[in-house]
């Protein structure tokens, strides 16, 4: 799945205690995890060619992640 009008979007690269740079999402995505079973990976790409990468059980608790990190109400495109 790709996140759909990357442009609308902007978060953190890590916890926002960590770090509260906001930068800009160029991309991001969830696909089916390798090595787990049953669990999908989260990837977001920001500015600067820095990345967030996260794990889930459901799709739904990635974008629960994105929504953390980034923004709720985010659009995916399921045929990707």
């Amino acid at each position: 799945m790709l996140l759909l009008n990357p442009e609308k979007y902007k978060g953190y690269v890590c916890h926002p205690t960590e770090d509260r740079t906001i930068r800009q999402v160029l991309n991001a995505s969830i696909t089916r995890a390798t090595d787990m079973n049953n669990w999908y990976d989260l990837e977001i790409l920001f500015e600067d060619d820095h990345i967030f990468e996260s794990s889930s059980a459901t799709i739904g608790g990635c974008k629960r992640i994105f929504a953390f990190q980034c923004s709720a109400g985010s659009k995916w495109d399921y045929n990707k």
